[in-house]
Formats: C-alpha cells, structure tokens, sequence
C-alpha cells in the first residue's frame, strides 16, 4: 500500500469547476512556480536530439496536423527510442495516462514488433476499436498500485500526465517500484506552459521540482532534458490563438507568423531554441 505523497503542495484540481476564490489561488501557485523555476540546463542539447530523427519521419507529414507541444515531445521520444533501442527490440511498452493512445501510433512509427499496455483512470471510446493481441488497455488510477498482471516491461512512458494526478509523487514511485527494470520516459509541462493553456490539472513543473523527484526516487541516474524556448512559447500560443482563442489577440502584438501548415515555419520552431530562454516542456529519463 503506497502512501498518497504529492510532489508540489497544490490542491487545486483545475480540471474541475472552481471558484473565483480557487481560481485566485491556482493562479497564485503559478506565479511562485515561475518564478522559482530556474534556467535548465539540459543533459543534452534540444537541436542534437531533433536533427537526427527530423529527415526520417519530418517529410513523410506525419506531424503536421499535430500541435506544437505534441511534435516538441513527440520528435522527442522518436529519437529518445532511436538512442536506447533497435528497431528490432521486441518490447513491453507500458504508455501511463495513455488517454485515446495517441503515443501508440508513435511506437508503431519505429518498432516493428512491441507488446502495448495502455492504462488511464478511465476507459476512452476508442479502446475496443484498438485492443488486439499486441494492444491491452486497462483502467488504473495512476497513484494506486498495478495489481494486475503485466509481463517484464522494457519502456514506461506518459505525456502530459502527471500534472492532472494530485499524489503524482506516489504515481512515480509506484511505477518506480513495481518496473525496476523498465527505462521510463516522461514529459512534463513546465510552469510557463501554463499561458499557453486553459486552466488544467493541479501543477506545472518547475526544475526544482524535477530535482526534488530525482532526490526522491534516489535515481542519480535520472536525466532532465528542457524542450522548447521563447519561440516555441510563440508559436504555440499563436498556434492556440487561431484553433481556440479567435476573438484574443495578443498574438498581433506578438507579430509572431504561425501556420502549422507552413513547413518551413515549424522546421524553425523546433531549431530555433538552442538557448532556451525558458522551456515550454521537460522530459525526464531514467
């Protein structure tokens, strides 16, 4: 029985209705979250980790019509694969808060065989369409225990995850516990994120907060990787602005172009942050 441990003391569930009195507070949580967020400083530089994967899957369009936190985080995870495993590796993916499984078609994109474990609190429309031999899904609260029985999993992996779980620190160590084995990818958005989103889950990730986690799960292996910078910031907030938000314009202030549909203009975003002014996203490796 793990016990209910949060990693940040927020208590706020932004994907619920809230108050004005709740929304202040939320909104306070965020301002003390950027501003005691420090400047990553990567393991690896962002640039080296797109430019290598970018040619194999950037022309064939497969991420165009994604947005742009999505291709960050998913150019991301195709060259993470690349550097740990083959092609031919025959793996046990568990993908945790796997929502509709848009991550499965990324594993698809590069492993030729693989055994996929979906999980999430609730079950999505779309679960029985998937299932087959090769893909389980299942419900599970992230923070409780996996009681049910999974094979020796090679790859734990979540996006956009764990800031809507109020015990995330127990999620992680559950998973940390039970898949000794396993190498674990997540990414989690960073504090300044939130601009770029309506109100949701209970917390951003600064980098104290990534680092309090290293310390808490004892992985001094574990790698924090910033994605994203000021013009990633830009373009997907105008990206946001012209889906979502027609009638708000400070994008026209920002006289920042956005097209997702223009290639050149996305092959920008993502070289363009070597400096990483602040990041959009952060991935943690372990």
């Amino acid at each position: 029985m793990y016990k209910k441990l949060k990693l940040t003391n927020h208590f706020i569930n932004g994907d619920k209705k809230t108050n004005y009195l709740e929304d202040f507070i939320y909104v306070i949580f965020f301002i003390f979250e950027v501003l005691n967020d420090k400047r990553a400083k990567p393991d690896n530089s962002q640039s080296s980790y797109y430019k290598n994967i970018i040619l194999d899957y950037y022309e064939k369009g497969f991420f165009l019509k994604m947005s742009p936190s999505r291709i960050l985080c998913h150019f991301f995870l195709l060259n993470w694969l690349k550097n740990n495993f083959s092609r031919d590796d025959n793996v046990n993916i568990l993908d945790v808060g796997c929502g509709n499984t848009v991550a499965l078609t990324i594993f698809k994109k590069y492993f030729k065989n693989f055994q996929y474990y979906g999980c999430d609190f609730k079950k999505r429309d779309n679960w029985d369409s998937i299932k087959n031999k090769n893909v389980f899904l299942f419900e599970q609260k992230i923070e409780e225990e996996i009681k049910i029985d999974l094979p020796q999993i090679n790859i734990i992996h979540s996006q956009s995850v764990f800031e809507h779980v109020e015990y995330d620190l127990s999620g992680f160590q559950q998973l940390s516990k039970k898949f000794k084995k396993a190498r674990q990818i997540h990414f989690l958005p960073a504090p300044i994120s939130f601009l770029n989103y309506e109100k949701h889950g209970f917390r951003r990730y600064s980098l104290r907060a990534l680092e309090n986690l290293k310390r808490e799960l004892e992985k001094e292996n574990m790698k924090i990787y910033n994605l994203g910078g000021s013009r990633a910031f830009k373009y997907h907030f105008n990206f946001l602005e012209k889906n979502n938000f027609k009638k708000f314009n400070l994008s026209k202030i920002l006289k920042f172009k956005n097209d997702i549909n223009d290639e050149i203009e996305l092959l920008k975003f993502l070289f363009s942050d070597k400096d990483k002014s602040f990041p959009v996203f952060y991935a943690i490796d372990f």
